[in-house]
């Protein structure tokens, strides 16, 4: 929901109330999880990072197991 938020407003056009109507839960209960939007911000970028270096490992690994 975050990731279709920011790039549907971009960050400043982005709302903590948007979120939370999108998810379908009250706003205070996003900000129990995610004090601001830019944690949530951090969050995305952590896990896409995570999901990037993971595909980069399994990249690596089936080049290794190669064989010529």
């Amino acid at each position: 929901v975050g990731c279709v938020l920011l790039f549907q407003y971009g960050y400043s056009g982005m709302t903590m109330r948007q979120i939370a109507a999108r998810l379908e839960i009250k706003a205070a209960s996003l900000y129990y999880h995610f004090p601001s939007k830019q944690d949530i911000l951090f969050d995305l970028m952590r896990r896409t990072a995570t999901d990037l270096l993971e595909v980069y490992r399994e990249v690596l690994r089936r080049e290794k197991n190669f064989v010529h």
